[in-house]
């Protein structure tokens, strides 16, 4: 339990990590992006407003004049176009093949009026990526377009990088969260670990304890039974001693299950045999039973990965709970079954059956249902939490379905030995 208490935790703090990781990465990067366009709107504005104003002034002295300039992918530098009646009349732009290739693209160009427009060019082995920011002007009486870019190469280059970059931290994160989770959980759990230790070995002492007096009673009980006969009394004290030694047994079982390790390899089992002669050993006892307990079964191979103390273990608690519970005539019956993938184990009752409220607790230790109170039906409530627990260490899994008044199916699944 505790072991699965400190993988949950483990679980949740690391998404817990990761997640306002990952959110703070989203936000700088959000962040990142609009001080990038915002700074870029902002200066490509400026540009315009003084190209336009220069547009103004050239409407008094016109005369055509273009720039061409040294252009390198590597630097963040602005261009202008002033286009009149589809023809550039005056420039500042890159010099070489990609100036060329920057003037068709223009002209070809539908800017709406001071709309961020990005685009991308290549030439050779580079591809270039511009923005353009567009306005209109009255040059002559005619009407023209001035058009302003910056090469956005490095920025973007520059982008690129440092969401590689990102990423790899966001992946260091990642894995250092595993980490950091799981010594939060340590720490979390580590007031749980020392009172579940307490505990269990108070209750391991406690039950080693009580053994010895409870061995007295009984001994004395049958010295007594042997000087002055048998009668009501004595059957009762010797009937309580035994119930109180299978609580022990229980409970010191219990403790041993907790230290046991979970990943040991077991050897295959074939468990017909072991069903057959667990359903001969309970039929030999209660043979007052109008109807025998039964096997169903059409399959020979039934093999799992399980020590046959475990089994038998898990069948006696089984069955036991269906005798107790079940009127003698009625019927009980064990079903075995197998999809190549698991083995199933079904016990079937026609007994008193079990309340929608109790079926989630009754794997819960000391736990009875109320129909179980009445002292005639033995019992402390911990044979079907030794039995999860026992199924569980073997990676299988045990459900129930009940009708009251009709009866239940406790089924267990385990992994089919290969």
């Amino acid at each position: 339990m505790i072991d699965k208490t400190k993988k949950y935790l483990v679980w949740q703090y690391t998404c817990i990590i990761f997640a306002i990781s990952a959110l703070l990465f989203v936000g700088c990067d959000s962040i990142y992006h609009y001080v990038i366009t915002h700074n870029l709107e902002e200066n490509l504005a400026d540009y315009l407003n003084e190209e336009y104003r220069e547009a103004l002034d050239y409407n008094l002295n016109f005369h055509e004049e273009i720039h061409s300039s040294a252009a390198d992918a590597t630097m963040i530098q602005t261009f202008s176009y002033w286009i009149l009646d589809s023809k550039i009349i005056h420039a500042d732009q890159p010099e070489g093949t990609i100036g060329k290739e920057l003037l068709d693209k223009v002209l070809r160009l539908d800017i709406a009026d001071r709309e961020l427009t990005r685009f991308k060019l290549k030439n050779q082995k580079e591809i270039w990526k511009f923005a353009a920011l567009a306005t209109s002007f009255t040059l002559k009486g005619q009407q023209g377009k001035i058009v302003v870019l910056m090469n956005m190469t490095p920025i973007e280059k520059f982008t690129h990088t440092y969401k590689k970059i990102g990423f790899i931290v966001l992946f260091v994160i990642c894995l250092l969260s595993y980490f950091i989770a799981l010594s939060l959980a340590n720490r979390a759990i580590a007031p749980i670990v020392k009172m579940y230790h307490r505990q269990k070995d108070f209750v391991s002492n406690a039950s080693h304890e009580l053994k010895t007096p409870l061995g007295v009673l009984m001994a004395y009980s049958e010295l007594i039974e042997t000087k002055y006969g048998s009668n009501a009394e004595i059957d009762v004290i010797k009937d309580e001693v035994k119930n109180m030694s299978g609580l022990i047994n229980d409970l010191l079982y219990l403790s041993k299950l907790d230290s046991l390790k979970t990943n040991v390899k077991r050897p295959p089992l074939d468990i017909l045999s072991c069903l057959k002669e667990t359903i001969k050993k309970f039929n030999a006892l209660a043979n007052d039973r109008k109807f025998p307990i039964t096997l169903k079964t059409d399959k020979q191979n039934l093999t799992v990965s399980l020590s046959l103390g475990d089994l038998e273990r898990i069948l006696n608690v089984l069955i036991e709970n269906a005798l107790k519970y079940t009127p003698k005539d009625k019927h009980i019956s064990l079903e075995a079954d197998t999809d190549d993938k698991k083995v199933y184990i079904r016990v079937i009752d026609e007994g008193i059956g079990i309340e929608q409220k109790d079926i989630a607790h009754i794997f819960e230790k000391f736990y009875r249902a109320d129909e179980s109170h009445n002292r005639n039906i033995s019992g402390y409530g911990l044979g079907l939490s030794i039995a999860k627990e026992i199924i569980e260490q073997n990676r299988g899994s045990i459900s129930v379905i009940s009708h009251p008044g009709k009866g239940s199916v406790f089924t267990v699944e385990f992994p089919a030995a290969k």
